[in-house]
């Protein structure tokens, strides 16, 4: 058990997995190299939009996205996703 747990550091202070990161990160467990390879989210991240699926961020963000602010005023979005747009643009609470 001893040279397992040496081997499996080593693993963690080497270099990055060779994989894209996405859902499968997190699924069935967190991989131990999420704090290496997922890099920050900006502020109001278009993944943090409410109840956003993932086939609906990755349209998203294939059409260069990256947070709610970037989205186009004509884009629909549910009532509390619409708030939360207005917040993140007041950069403030909405209290409806």
């Amino acid at each position: 058990m001893p040279g397992e747990i040496r081997a499996l550091m080593r693993a963690l202070k080497g270099p990055l997995p060779k994989v894209d990161i996405g859902d499968h990160c997190r699924d069935p467990y967190d991989c131990p190299f999420l704090d290496r390879c997922w890099p920050e989210p900006p502020p109001h991240a278009i993944g943090t939009l409410y109840r956003m699926r993932p086939v609906q961020r990755e349209a998203y963000e294939s059409e260069g996205y990256s947070t709610i602010l970037d989205l186009p005023d004509d884009e629909t979005l549910t009532a509390i996703q619409e708030r939360q747009r207005r917040a993140a643009r007041k950069n403030g609470l909405i209290v409806e």
